[in-house]
Parts: structure tokens; C-alpha cells; sequence
């Protein structure tokens, strides 16, 4: 058998002639559907993000995908955001499975101030706050 490898579209692994993997698993009842990580274990369902304003508690943007990293929604939510209500917002948070230092740099050049957790680090690392999308020990 080939390499493994996701197909783009693909709802399942394939090997390199396009045909699912022995241990492929699919949901019958609800294709688009992935299995994701919680903190209790696995769930088989969907990735959703909202962005909600802090002055006014209300969702102004929200994504349901099937993809688990949330690292990849942080922009698309952000651009949903500023075409939602007009500008960028003055301050955006987020939590440490949106950090990247791409995802930092996208923020700054749209205009806004990020401040997204880094996540855990160990030793040196771990004493790494973010402050204003940047990062300092």
C-alpha cells in the first residue's frame, strides 16, 4: 500500500490510488461531519467559531466547519468581522488555538490589536506572555 493521504474534498483518508485506507472510518448518516477532539475524548461533529462584540453581547460573525485546527479560522473569522459591522475592531482576543504568528500579522495588518494566548510551553518558553500579539519572556 502507498502513502497515506488526505484528498483534497476527500471526507475520508485515501492511499495514492485514491481508495479509502483499511481503517478509514465514515459517518453514513452525516458525511461532512469529522471526528474531533474534546476534552473528554473524541466527538464525531463540527469545528464552530463566533466572534462577539465585548461592548454589545452579540454574535457578529461565526463559521461551522469540519476541520478541527482552529489556528486556520482565526483569519477568515477576523475578515467576517470587519465586513460584518464596517471596521476593524480596536481589540481582538482569542484563545491559544488561534496562535500563530501568521494569525498575529494578520491581525496587526487589518487594522487591529491581537491578543491571543500562546499556549503552553515548557520550561523557558512557558514564562512567555502575549502582549499586544507580541510575544516577550
Amino acid at each position: 500500500m502507498g502513502r497515506r493521504h488526505t484528498a483534497p474534498g476527500a471526507p475520508y483518508p485515501r492511499d495514492n490510488e485514491g481508495n479509502p485506507t483499511p481503517k478509514a472510518q465514515r459517518n453514513i448518516t452525516d458525511a461532512e461531519s469529522r471526528t474531533q477532539k474534546t476534552g473528554n475524548g473524541f466527538v464525531q461533529g463540527y469545528n464552530c467559531q463566533a466572534a462577539v462584540d465585548e461592548g454589545h453581547p452579540i454574535v457578529v460573525a461565526q463559521a461551522v466547519t469540519s476541520p478541527p485546527p482552529d489556528v486556520e479560522h482565526f483569519a477568515p473569522l477576523l475578515e467576517q468581522v470587519i465586513t460584518n459591522c464596517g471596521e476593524a475592531p480596536a481589540k481582538t482576543t482569542a484563545d491559544a488555538g488561534d496562535f500563530s504568528e501568521e494569525n498575529v500579522a494578520t491581525a496587526e495588518a487589518l487594522g487591529t490589536d491581537p491578543f491571543i494566548a500562546p499556549g503552553r510551553r515548557s520550561g523557558a518558553k512557558r514564562r512567555r506572555r502575549c502582549e499586544g500579539g507580541r510575544q516577550r519572556t
